[in-house]
C-alpha cells in the first residue's frame, strides 16, 4: 500500500462540494480522500482535507497545487498537521479500481 498524504484545503466557498474540490486537485495526482469541514477555521474561513495517494516529494506537490482555483476562490494548501477523524456527513471516500459498498437491496427494507 502507498503512503497517503493529507493536505490542508483554506479558503474555500461556503457551498464548496466534494465534487468541486476533485476536479479542481484531481489532475495533481490520486485523490483517495476529501473531507470538507462543516465549521470554519481561526480566519473564518471554510476548509477542506485533500488526501492523495503515493506523492513521491511533498514540497514539489505542495507548490504544485498552492494557488489553485475552486469556484471564485484560490485556496490555500498546506500540510495538515493532524488527521481528520472519518465520520462526518460532508466526507467522501472517493474508490479506484474497485466498486463502493452496495447499500442492501430492496427486499432488505421489505419494499418487495
Amino acid at each position: 500500500m502507498k503512503e497517503i498524504t493529507s493536505f490542508y484545503v483554506s479558503n474555500i466557498q461556503h457551498d464548496t462540494t466534494t465534487t468541486m474540490l476533485s476536479e479542481a486537485f484531481r489532475k495533481y495526482g490520486r485523490i483517495v480522500d476529501i473531507y470538507i469541514s462543516g465549521s470554519k477555521d481561526k480566519t473564518v474561513s471554510y476548509f477542506a482535507f485533500v488526501k492523495y495517494e503515493g506523492v513521491k516529494d511533498v514540497q514539489v506537490m505542495l507548490n504544485s497545487i498552492n494557488q489553485v482555483r475552486c469556484g471564485h476562490c484560490i485556496v490555500k494548501v498546506n500540510v495538515a498537521k493532524y488527521e481528520k477523524k472519518s465520520n462526518n456527513k460532508y466526507r467522501v471516500q472517493l474508490y479506484h479500481n474497485t466498486c463502493p459498498p452496495q447499500p442492501p437491496d430492496r427486499q432488505y427494507w421489505g419494499f418487495d
